[in-house]
């Protein structure tokens, strides 16, 4: 108790005899700075202007904004500047409501405007509500469910006696903690407190200074609607608590006037800037100094507002796994476009006689070979040692690649001659070549082949055996 009375003297004091130190004049204020290691190096800030009335300034764009880190005189590009409802990003808003006796006639009113606040919040916005006379009451915690809301925000009732103002800002400073231990990542960056109340406070164990330096801390804003129905001496100490933590003082000195100055507090929190920047400083987790300067005209004297941020702390291992899986991927790509476009074997070589598939570097079927009864010796030209089996049916002989006999010799015709092979006769037949068909030296268009005979063929010279005997049909 005896240091909840020291804060609030301090407060008083402060009030007293350095109004000036904290007179409404155009200010620019660096709420917070948005960072995460998945879109890091991209930092998001999120700046109040307003101007001598403590109005927000709007119409600003990129072009006006200047960024600076660490102190240095190189200004970074903002990417991309809107205001916070425009964006869509949401605030997380907790309300303080004083909900001591003497609000009780206008109770309904309180309801009705807290309850119009909440129902025009974005899609994104979450909404907390604490109420305090005697002590401090959460209503409800920070939930994006505003028919939630306002269904709890219907049950406040105006009975105890207290003014526990302090204890009440220091419930809704913990709702953001709490948040965050909770896995409360979903908050949204933007925050603020607001508060309804007549500034008086009899009851806190909370120390005023304290919370006012928590506040600051953390970047929350108080804002505040003075209302009192009891006299207006402590009304400017509720604006004292607004201005010192960066937040908006809205009067309502009627009922009538609540709704008008949620209103007001609805523009200074949705119209706050949201700043998109690609950031220079590196990445290890440690805290750093960011100005954002604003030029306001020819003549006007720059706004400029200070934070302290931690960057965000990317591991190198991170780096080399995204190196890793990229170079990969490119002997992956590079690997695909080899199978497509590498020259395409050729198709499997089968036996024109037996059909059996063939090795490529068989000259001849060896199943055919075997089971001959017949074969063709090459004794001179280019294919001289290799052996060709006589099967059945035809077998071609030339330099064509179709010929179950090939001969690459001069002098060999594409389709040269074949041999005709029946029971266990083999005639040689030339097929209209130009050079003829020679056995044992006489040329010859068909002929009965015996054991022994030579064939020549161009410069190829061939010998006919065969493990048969048969009488010998020679004819011209």
């Amino acid at each position: 108790m005896v240091s909840a009375l020291r804060g609030r003297a301090v407060v008083a004091l402060l009030l007293a005899v350095a109004p000036s130190a904290f007179a409404e004049g155009p200010r620019l204020v660096v709420q917070r700075v948005e960072t995460s290691r998945e879109r890091w190096p991209r930092a998001r800030i999120y700046v109040l202007v307003t101007n001598t009335q403590g109005a927000p300034v709007v119409g600003l764009t990129k072009d006006v904004f200047r960024i600076y880190e660490n102190g240095g005189t190189a200004s970074a590009e903002a990417n991309h500047v809107d205001t916070l409802e425009k964006s869509g990003s949401g605030a997380a808003v907790a309300l303080v409501v004083q909900a001591s006796g003497s609000v009780l006639l206008i109770l309904e009113d309180i309801k009705r405007s807290i309850g119009g606040f909440v129902a025009a919040g974005g899609e994104k916005d979450q909404f907390a509500i604490v109420d305090y006379s005697d002590a401090p009451e959460v209503i409800s915690g920070f939930t994006a469910e505003k028919a939630d809301v306002i269904s709890k925000l219907a049950k406040l009732q105006s009975l105890g006696r207290g003014f526990s103002l302090y204890d009440g800002i220091e419930a809704a400073l913990s709702l953001y903690q709490e948040s965050k231990m909770a896995g409360g990542s979903a908050l949204p960056s933007a925050r603020a407190i607001l508060v309804l109340a007549d500034g008086r406070d009899n009851g806190s164990s909370a120390d005023a200074e304290r919370v006012i330096s928590e506040a600051i801390k953390k970047r929350i804003p108080i804002h505040a609607i003075g209302h009192s129905e009891m006299g207006d001496d402590k009304l400017a100490d509720l604006r004292l608590l607004s201005l010192r933590t960066g937040g908006y003082y809205a009067p309502a000195p009627t009922a009538d006037d609540l709704s008008k100055a949620f209103n007001r507090l609805r523009e200074q929190v949705g119209r706050q800037y949201v700043i998109d920047f690609d950031s220079d400083l590196p990445s290890d987790g440690k805290n750093h100094r960011l100005d954002v300067v604003v030029e306001m005209g020819e003549g006007a004297t720059p706004l400029r507002g200070t934070i302290t941020f931690a960057t965000p702390e990317v591991s190198h291992r991170f780096k080399y796994i995204i190196l890793a899986f990229v170079a990969l991927l490119m002997v992956g790509l590079v690997l695909g476009v080899y199978l497509v476009r590498r020259p395409k074997p050729p198709p499997p070589r089968e036996c024109p006689v037996c059909r059996r598939i063939q090795i490529a570097e068989w000259d001849a079927c060896l199943f055919c070979l075997k089971s001959a009864r017949a074969k063709m010796l090459v004794q001179k030209g280019q294919s001289a040692g290799k052996v060709f089996p006589l099967i059945s049916g035809t077998v071609q002989i030339g330099s064509a690649p179709e010929n179950a006999i090939r001969l690459g010799d001069a002098g060999v015709s594409g389709q040269h001659c074949l041999v005709r092979i029946e029971d266990v006769k083999f005639e040689i037949v030339d097929s209209d070549s130009t050079n003829g068909v020679l056995v044992n030296g006489r040329k010859t268009s068909r002929r009965l082949l015996r054991n022994g005979d030579v064939i020549t063929l161009g410069q190829a010279e061939l010998k006919f055996e065969t493990s048969l005997t048969f009488a010998s049909d020679d004819r011209e």
